[in-house]
């Protein structure tokens, strides 16, 4: 996940499903006019492209089937149905299904027993079967590849199209160092299981995420315009290509980006155990205990006896400010990618991500791993979209901010209406 192979691997084809993404709504929103219409799943369509051929180095191509079927539908006839689904529907049953499973189970009296006893299912087996098949597939084939490989080349890191081969070109390397056979990765349960982790929540929280943005982009206009004027100045022509988008120090799109993840909340909490006895604010936390992590503060949070912090949390204050108790931490139910910033004393305004606590992805080592991966293709989405698509206005029914509980928090009205801006 460092950056430099994230720009090199995943960059690009976040970028080119995006641009697939923004053909689709330019269709739907001539089509359709002044209605609005739902995002989520045209999202979540986008996500899986980019998360499949990031992790995999093969093309799901459901965006491009989504046009496909868009135009005949619009055509009135049903050509698209004479062509063999692409491999990334089988995927996205796959996991629509492993997400309407958790989001039901953990809505039960014991979610940990409901969920085994769903491993023993001939649904789930079928999940499981189809997802190993498809991984299964790619690394055979990226395993073939890099044996014909000799010694030396092994060694070179622009080999790696995606993040399986990176860990199976070092594998390869390894096993003829030594001289000995290549253990099946497919048998490696663990890898798979990593994989799959990845999968399911990489695509489906960065869709949740980027349809609350959408969201936040109607809800709040003199941002929209504050943030494409931003990037207006950033590009002057409008067309800027991966590494310019990744490159760019743009202040305000960094805030906004981080407002939006603040603020959506996809991610509203999380469980850990102490591993010893320690203290939290005063309170005693004995060994073995769970601590529940709020990750969505949208509102001022209670007082806290600042004399009952550590010196390490006090450290972290005088160092970064005062947090909650400053500016930025005013109205924080409402989307202010302001709050992010700072003045130079030259003046300049540049980006703080030390403005609030940020828990959007955990923290430590049981921290998101995907992280670096969501923040570039939430940027490059981000960007293409708003230079690209005007987010206008919604009727009153739709503006509402409810949102259901599954994997992750889902808005209820997940609509937008679009206007084409090129």
């Amino acid at each position: 996940m460092g950056v430099e192979f994230l720009r090199k691997a995943a960059a690009p084809n976040i970028y080119k499903a995006t641009l697939e993404l923004l053909d689709l709504w330019r269709l739907k929103a001539t089509v359709y006019k002044n209605e609005a219409f739902s995002v989520h799943q045209d999202f979540q369509n986008a996500a899986l492209d980019a998360i499949w051929v990031a992790m995999i180095g093969e093309e799901p191509g459901v965006t491009r089937y989504e046009i496909k079927k868009f135009h005949s539908e619009v055509a009135g006839n049903s050509d698209y149905k004479n062509e063999a689904p692409p491999r990334g529907s089988f995927l996205k049953e796959e996991l629509a299904y492993i997400g309407q499973t958790i989001a039901r189970n953990s809505n039960t009296p014991s979610p940990k027993w409901a969920q085994k006893l769903e491993t023993y299912t001939r649904r789930y087996r079928k999940f499981r079967r189809t997802v190993t098949t498809e991984i299964g597939l790619a690394m055979e084939k990226a395993v073939d590849r890099f044996q014909r490989l000799e010694m030396g080349n092994l060694e070179a890191e622009e080999l790696d199209t995606c993040m399986m081969d990176l860990v199976l070109r070092r594998q390869v390397l390894e096993a003829k160092k030594a001289n000995c056979p290549l253990t099946d990765p497919r048998e490696d349960q663990s890898m798979m299981d990593e994989m799959f982790v990845m999968l399911v929540g990489g695509h489906d929280s960065t869709a949740n995420a980027l349809t609350w943005f959408v969201k936040f982009m109607e809800a709040y206009p003199v941002a929209q315009v504050e943030l494409r004027a931003a990037l207006k100045a950033a590009f002057p022509d409008d067309d800027p290509s991966v590494d310019e988008i990744i490159g760019t120090d743009i202040p305000y799109l960094d805030a906004a980006c981080e407002e939006g993840f603040r603020l959506a909340g996809v991610a509203k909490g999380n469980l850990r155990q102490a591993t010893m006895d320690t203290e939290i604010l005063g309170c005693r936390i004995p060994k073995g205990a769970q601590v529940f992590m709020n990750y969505h503060v949208n509102r001022t949070p209670a007082p806290v006896d600042e004399s009952a912090r550590t010196d390490g949390s006090k450290a972290a204050a005088a160092k970064f400010g005062g947090g909650f108790q400053n500016i930025a931490g005013r109205d924080l139910g409402t989307f202010e990618p302001r709050r992010w910033m700072v003045k130079e004393t030259t003046g300049k305004e540049v980006f703080n991500s030390h403005a609030l606590p940020s828990l959007s992805f955990g923290g430590g080592y049981r921290g998101c791993p995907g992280r670096k991966l969501a923040t570039m293709e939430f940027r490059i989405v981000v960007t293409l979209l708003i230079l690209n698509l005007e987010v206008l206005d919604l009727a009153e029914d739709l503006k509402t901010m409810s949102a259901s509980e599954k994997i992750f928090r889902e808005p209820d009205k997940p609509y937008a209406r679009l206007r084409s801006l090129r």
